[in-house]
């Protein structure tokens, strides 16, 4: 072996490793892309994980009172709750867990009670219309609070979605970046093992 020979083989060894060197720094970069917006997906899906938890839990109780006394919701009473958005609805943070606000919960129970409690008031009375009536007014509010929960349940869900799909565009586009810059690296690589005889 002649010393251009031997240079030659030094440069194919030094293109490959140069080779190896950028493959890795373009997956780490490649790799915290993905993770910082994996991380944020993780957010949301709590968020979403933690409206379908009440929501289940809320719509049951809801079932139970109107199969329990045979009387609907009466939604006439309007809506006077939080504005639908995952602000006035959620508590928590993104490394921790996500919960429904604890003023929105008791605002739940107290309807819950105070239609149960009238009820059973009215089937006590003669006369119970007007504990009924309450009752029902009572239960109206929780159900419009609970289409409101499902609205705000459809924005995380776009929120979801949405996320997904940035992190999918940008993954592909760190990926065109990433193989533009392993390009010129590769080139010479090629070039390195092409020996003239």
């Amino acid at each position: 072996m002649m010393a251009r020979d031997a240079d030659q083989v030094a440069q194919m060894l030094s293109s490959m490793d140069s080779v190896g060197r950028e493959i890795a720094r373009q997956r780490a970069r490649l790799r915290s892309t993905w993770q910082v917006h994996t991380d944020a997906i993780a957010s949301i899906e709590a968020q979403l994980t933690a409206i379908d938890f009440v929501l289940s839990k809320r719509e049951q109780s809801l079932k139970e009172v109107v199969s329990n006394f045979g009387n609907e919701p009466d939604t006439s009473v309007g809506y006077s709750g939080p504005a639908v958005s995952t602000a006035a609805w959620l508590q928590g943070s993104g490394a921790g867990p996500w919960s429904i606000r604890s003023d929105i919960e008791r605002m739940f129970d107290a309807d819950h009670e105070t239609a149960r409690l009238k009820f059973i008031e009215s089937r006590q009375k003669t006369f119970g219309g007007g504990a009924r009536r309450a009752g029902a007014e009572a239960l109206g509010r929780y159900r419009l609070r609970l289409d409101a929960l499902r609205q705000v349940r459809g924005l995380v869900a776009a929120e979801l979605t949405r996320a997904n799909e940035a992190r999918n565009e940008t993954a592909a586009n760190e990926r065109v970046m990433a193989d533009q810059a392993l390009a010129p690296t590769l080139t010479l690589a090629r070039q390195a093992m092409k020996c003239p005889r």
